[in-house]
C-alpha cells in the first residue's frame, strides 16, 4: 500500500519544517508539496496525483486563504481530502460547503499541545472521504451568517469553478455566462474575510493566471 500523497500549504517556514519532517517521516504518509502560499498551489499541474491537503487557513494578504485553497483542488481533485490546520476557529464552515463538495473536509485547531498521531490519523481519514472536526472547534458557535460560504451564490460558484481551470482572467471573463459578469462584487469581499483577523489583499500584481483574486476582478 504506497503511503498518503500530502500537499502542506504553511506560510511560518518554521513551523513548515517541523511538520513536514515529522509527519514525512512516518512510512504511510508523503509530504510530496509544501509551499507557503496559494499562488504555488495554483501553479501545480498534477493536483489529481495527491491524496490529501494540509493548509493553514490564514496564509497572509497576498494569498488566498484555506478554504478558497481547497474549494480550488476540489475543484481539479474532487476525492483530494482537506484539512485546514489553524488557530483561528471558524465553526460553522463544514456546514456551509458546496453540496458536490462537502466531503473529505476537516477542520483542526493548531495548537501546541497537538498530537502528531492525531494529525495523521486526521489526514488519512479525510483523504478516506471522512469529516472530522476537531472537538475545541465544535464547543464554539459563532454566527452562521457571518461565514462567506454560506453567502455564495449558485454564480459565484460558477465563477470559481472558472478560475480553478488556471485560465488567464481575460479568458475567464470571456467564458463566463453573463449572469457572472456584472454586479457580484460580494464575492471578492466575503472570500476575502473569511476570519476577523484577515487583511485586504493590496499588494503587487500578481502574473496572469496564477491570482485567483484578480480573476475575479476581471469577471466582476
Amino acid at each position: 500500500m504506497r503511503a498518503t500523497r500530502i500537499i502542506y500549504v504553511e506560510n511560518d517556514p518554521v513551523l513548515r519544517g517541523v511538520i513536514s519532517e515529522i509527519i514525512g517521516a512516518r512510512k504511510e504518509m508523503d509530504i510530496t508539496y509544501s509551499c507557503e502560499s496559494s499562488d504555488q498551489v495554483l501553479a501545480l499541474h498534477d493536483v489529481e496525483i495527491f491524496d490529501a491537503a494540509l493548509i493553514d487557513l490564514d496564509l497572509g494578504p497576498q494569498s488566498l486563504n484555506g478554504i478558497e485553497i481547497g474549494l480550488i483542488l476540489k475543484e481539479k481533485n474532487p476525492d483530494i481530502g482537506i484539512v485546514i490546520f489553524t488557530q483561528h476557529v471558524v465553526p460553522d464552515f463544514m456546514d456551509n460547503l458546496p453540496d458536490r463538495y462537502n466531503m473529505g473536509w476537516s477542520f483542526i485547531e493548531k495548537r501546541g499541545d497537538i498530537s502528531m498521531d492525531y494529525l495523521a490519523d486526521v489526514i488519512k481519514s479525510t483523504a478516506r472521504g471522512l469529516n472530522i472536526v476537531d472537538p475545541s472547534v465544535q464547543r464554539t458557535r459563532t454566527d452562521v451568517g457571518a461565514n462567506p460560504l454560506k453567502q455564495l451564490s449558485g454564480r459565484q460558484r460558477e465563477i470559481l469553478a472558472l478560475a480553478a481551470t488556471g485560465l488567464d482572467a481575460p479568458v475567464n471573463c470571456d467564458r463566463a455566462p453573463p449572469c457572472c459578469r456584472h454586479g457580484e462584487t460580494r464575492l471578492v469581499t466575503g472570500l476575502s474575510s473569511v476570519d476577523s483577523k484577515s487583511e485586504t489583499r493590496n499588494g503587487p500584481a500578481h502574473e496572469c493566471g496564477t491570482d485567483l483574486f484578480e480573476t475575479f476582478t476581471h469577471l466582476l
